[in-house]
Formats: C-alpha cells, sequence, structure tokens
C-alpha cells in the first residue's frame, strides 16, 4: 500500500482494517512503528520507483482527517527518508494544531 494508504485507510484505527478486518502481525506491527513515529512510507510498493511519506492531519477531536503526503522518484526520496518523514510530520502537526 502506499503511505497515505496506509494513514487514511487503514485509519490507524484499534488493529482494524478500512474493510474493519483484523490485522495480521505484520501489519499491526507497521502500524504500531507509524503510530510511534507518526508517518508513513512506501518505497516502491503502489508504482515501481516512486517513494512517498505522509502523516496524519487530524480534525479538533481527534479524528483522522487527512494525511499530507510527499512523493517523487525512489532515488530521491529514500537517501532522505527520515529527514522528509519528520518534515512531513511537523507540517502536519502543525496543521492538526492550527485546526483545534
Amino acid at each position: 500500500s502506499s503511505a497515505a494508504g496506509s494513514i487514511t485507510h487503514g485509519s490507524l484505527a484499534a488493529g482494524r482494517t478500512a474493510r474493519g478486518k483484523g490485522l495480521t502481525s505484520g501489519q499491526a506491527g507497521a502500524e504500531a512503528e507509524v503510530r510511534k513515529r507518526g508517518w508513513a512510507s512506501s518505497l516502491g510498493e503502489r508504482e515501481a520507483g516512486v517513494a512517498s511519506v505522509s502523516s496524519p492531519v487530524f480534525d479538533r477531536a481527534g479524528r483522522l482527517l487527512a494525511a499530507l503526503c510527499v512523493s517523487g522518484p525512489i532515488d530521491r526520496i529514500a537517501p532522505r527518508l527520515e529527514e522528509l518523514g519528520q518534515d512531513v510530520r511537523n507540517a502536519s502537526q502543525t496543521i492538526t494544531q492550527r485546526l483545534g
């Protein structure tokens, strides 16, 4: 799945997928990591050669509203994955705060 899909479709909600099914142990571990660091990444998972980094934006009630995403060629994104992840997370947190 894409990074934004990990945020929006996975819902980051109580171990459930977008279709309400339980997560596998691998999915649950990945979701826990996304929650911990505040961003998700995709390296060629949806389309060969494309990478993305996403972070959730919440409304004032704490519900998932959107995902902020940066994507581009994998050779440009992958070497800066951690840096871009932190930047996208910081931007999504700023948007969330402004909505509150």
